[in-house]
């Protein structure tokens, strides 16, 4: 029975989410009448111990933790057994892909490492000792690969970074190139590591050397484990002050806790030479020491038993003040670690600085970790970069956006805010969103939190007010070819997808491409990986344009690999001009598919800057129309400067064509208005006609704008007179619900010039004139031979580029009118032309040179 009930309770945990299901216990008495304790199977456990049941046929249930409690209903030394599920007790990690080990219930983070690199004792009293300095090496171990980030204190040029075992024998050498270098850091991988590499890393004493280019001595310093050093975000590297004691060094991590009372400092030092095996008595000492004025000493800790080999100590700064943090924020707090021993003191000291890392801090938002799980097949992405002056740079890309975002910020846990980004963001005409800005002034508690991974980021809209999108800040250690995934990545959502698709899921995409023209590639997804075996692939592919007729070259699919999980990175050699020519100009796109949705389900546009891999441009081929200073292809569209509302040019035959805009007749029952960026009049209606309301907190999901207060809704586009108390209905106002941005806009009322010889108002309290009912019904009897597309009137043979929300005006899409019908094609570019396709383009043109694009 005993082993039945333990069943029972990690069942629920095993096939339930986050949504259905939290952890539960059992208590039951112990089955033997044990008054020392409690009997569990064949063994007896004290009171107040812990452990892991060991049940047939599973074995022992790491993520099922029971204890011995006394029973509360039995005098004596009785107890009870109390069992509880741990799964979904598992603490949150700033890494990106932890890792599940053996005989453990939460997943953890790849094991780390660190080095602190020093001159050696036989040259630290040369004066070069302190020109080629310090340096401080973290290592992250994933799989079968070492994701290496150096800070560097000195002014040589490093050139090579070696592993040593054993008495000098090498293990491995990397070469540092000078494109791995960005100012202090330098970024490398080591990857393919083979199976004893990866074991002498974990288990042997290993050497690292930094080797210079133009001088003979080097850095040398012994690798230890440091697991969740990733995690602090501040550190200083202190070098002692006398040329003599160069070879001696010391390296604090700090990390501030989350009540932001204690300020936690982990102190690594290299081998003490002149204690002589005597006592070491140690302190360390925070001062303020700003570029010019008064050095003042805060705060002094003694470190205790402190050896004088190598070793990792924590101490802690007890009660720092907001003043003194916001000091170690503006880089102006050095530390100084004083080591006395046989009447010989060493001093270091070293500037406490945010941490300089080659990880990039990153969130990627998608529906499914909303607070409320969305599949609108919207995703999104958010880079931090810290500058040396305190200051927080950040990037923020969302697709596939179908509503009018309202804010995003950065919470804590239990909403608990941070930080407001942005507020009130209109998307572009392909329902995207780029937004770079820089965050002057974060706190010591906001910076830790970033690299611990204890924020969020959430993006409010217009239908989703508690948040649309979601992503937990986390790290991504550098990628290799990546250039520390500094630039932009490709943004993958569901509604990229031809047709789109409704999905929780997001995904980013790093590519690439080296001096041999390889393709490297690294894409992450979030939300596939469905507690199932649900095999994903990655495939580029060509597309047809927003659902138009293919472009005219061939079609052509590279899958890049099938897997499961959550990651995936390689390299694809050999690729054709072809296929090159369409990725630098926007023609190729990545799809990501799975056995859930095996048409699509993620999907972003690939395009790269102009290089060398770019195949030889021909000469541009085909006829042009020239036309306001502007070339045009033939087939392509455009609204002229000297009238854009009323008038649609094309080229044909390197002829220019320009046709008016007609208006159609309108039977209203109000009098025609004009709007703005409107060339025909329209027709409104009263306020009372139109309105919606909506019961509850929650909007319709449709595209509109909306009013809190009453729980107004108006349809995108629609027009009407408003009602206002007491006056009744404002006949001359006009309000419209803007399609582009979801925002009510007002304007005093324009009318429109009646086409009838004698106007008349209907009513006494209309504001325009308009013609009688007969007029109206003659001349819409006399219309023919025109084509009806959205809300406009083309007369027959006009052409024209569609208006299609939410993707705006389809510069790449011609239509004409024939015969009353509406038919479309897709504008094909020359050679050595692109398609404007994004919407930064300045050109009205849908072909542009390809030369100086960027994504």
């Amino acid at each position: 029975m005993l082993k039945l009930m333990i069943i029972t309770l990690i069942f629920p945990t095993i096939v339930g989410s986050r949504l259905l299901l939290r952890p539960y216990g059992l208590e039951f008495p112990s089955p033997s009448g044990n008054k020392n304790g409690c009997s569990f199977g064949i063994r007896n456990y004290k009171i107040g111990t812990t452990w892991n049941p060991e049940v047939s046929p599973f074995g022992v249930l790491n993520c099922v933790l029971c204890s011995c409690i006394k029973h509360a209903k039995k005098p004596g030394n009785y107890g009870k057994v109390s069992c509880r599920s741990t799964r979904n007790r598992c603490p949150k990690t700033s890494c990106t892909n932890p890792e599940f080990q053996r005989n453990q219930c939460c997943p953890t983070c790849p094991p780390e490492f660190v080095a602190l690199l020093a001159p050696s004792q036989s040259s630290s009293s040369k004066s070069f000792s302190r020109e080629i300095g310090l340096a401080r090496v973290h290592l992250t171990l994933i799989k079968r690969s070492l994701h290496i980030s150096i800070y560097y204190q000195g002014n040589q040029r490093p050139k090579t970074l070696l592993f040593y075992k054993q008495a000098d024998k090498k293990l491995g050498e990397l070469n540092i190139q000078r494109k791995f270098i960005n100012g202090t850091k330098i970024c490398l991988l080591w990857s393919d590591l083979n199976d004893q590499q990866t074991k002498q890393l974990t288990t042997k004493t290993i050497d690292v050397v930094l080797k210079f280019k133009r001088r003979s001595e080097s850095l040398r310093g012994q690798l230890v484990s440091y697991d969740g050093y990733s995690e602090d975000a501040f550190e200083s590297v202190l070098q002692a002050k006398l040329d003599g004691d160069l070879h001696m060094a010391a390296l604090a991590s700090l990390r501030l806790s989350r009540n932001r009372k204690y300020l936690h400092v982990t102190l690594y030092h290299n081998r003490f030479t002149h204690t002589g095996g005597k006592q070491i008595v140690a302190s360390a000492h925070f001062i303020k020491a700003p570029q010019s004025g008064n050095v003042q000493v805060l705060h002094s800790i003694p470190v205790t038993s402190l050896q004088t080999d190598g070793e990792i100590k924590k101490i802690t700064w007890s009660g720092s003040n907001e003043q003194n943090l916001k000091w170690l924020v503006r880089g102006i707090l050095n530390m100084t670690l004083k080591i006395k021993a046989g009447g010989q003191t060493v001093e270091m000291t070293g500037r406490i600085t945010i941490k300089k890392t080659c990880n990039v801090i990153y969130a990627l938002m998608a529906g499914r970790d909303a607070t409320k799980p969305t599949v609108t097949g919207s995703s999104g992405y958010v880079s931090f970069h810290f500058q040396d002056n305190g200051h927080l740079q950040y990037k923020l890309s969302i697709s596939g956006l179908m509503q009018h975002v309202i804010e995003i910020t950065l919470e804590m846990s239990r909403k608990r805010l941070v930080k407001k980004l942005s507020r009130s963001i209109s998307s572009d005409e392909h329902s995207r969103v780029q937004i770079e800005d820089t965050w002057e002034r974060p706190s010591a508690a906001e910076i830790s939190l970033l690299f611990s991974g204890g924020i969020s980021v959430n993006v409010r809209t217009a239908l989703y007010r508690n948040g649309e999108l979601r992503g937990h800040v986390k790290q991504l250690p550098y990628g290799g070819h990546h250039a520390s995934f500094e630039d932009s990545p490709f943004l993958l959502s569901g509604n990229e997808v031809i047709p789109s698709t409704r999905t929780g899921a997001s995904g980013l995409a790093w590519l690439s491409l080296d001096r041999h023209c390889s393709l490297h590639y690294n894409v992450l997804l979030k939300g596939l990986n469905r507690g199932q075996s649900n095999v994903i692939t990655a495939d580029l592919e060509g597309f047809a344009f927003f659902g138009e007729q293919p472009l005219e070259y061939k079609k052509e699919r590279l899958t890049l690999r099938s897997f499961t999980g959550t990651m995936i990175s390689g390299v694809v050699r050999d690729l054709d001009d072809e296929f090159l020519s369409n990725m630098f100009r926007g023609r190729v796109y990545l799809q990501i598919s799975s056995n859930d949705s095996p048409r699509g389900e993620l999907r972003g546009q690939v395009q790269f800057n102009d290089g060398p891999c770019r195949p030889p441009i021909t000469g541009m081929t085909g006829q042009v129309c020239i036309s306001e200073g502007q070339t045009y292809f033939n087939g392509e569209a455009w609204t002229p400067e000297y009238d854009q509302k009323c008038t649609t040019c094309s080229c044909k035959d390197s002829k220019v064509i320009c046709f008016p805009i007609v208006c159609t007749p309108q039977n209203c029952s109000e009098a025609l208005v004009v709007l703005p960026d409107k060339c025909c009049p329209v027709c409104p209606v009263m306020e009372s006609q139109l309105i919606r309301t909506y019961a509850g907190v929650n909007p319709p999901k449709i595209k509109g704008c909306f009013v809190d207060q009453g729980s107004k809704f108006y349809p995108s586009g629609s027009v009407w007179h408003p009602y206002v108390e007491p006056f009744g209905y404002m006949k001359c106002v006009v309000c419209t619900c803007l399609a582009s941005s979801n925002e009510i806009s007002c304007s005093k009322v324009q009318c429109a010039q009646p086409k009838c010889k004698n106007p008349v108002k209907k009513h006494q309290a209309d504001c325009c004139a308009r013609c009688p009912d007969s007029v109206i019904s003659s001349k819409s009897a006399a219309q023919s031979k025109v084509c009806q597309f959205g809300q406009i009137t083309y007369p027959e043979g006009a052409r024209w580029s569609p208006y299609m929300p939410p993707f705006g005006l389809i510069k790449c899409v011609t239509c004409q009118c024939q015969n009353s019908k509406v038919s479309c094609i897709t504008v094909k570019c020359p050679d050595n032309y692109c398609k404007s396709t994004f919407s930064g383009m300045a050109s009205k043109s849908c072909c542009v040179p390809c030369n100086g694009r960027t994504r």
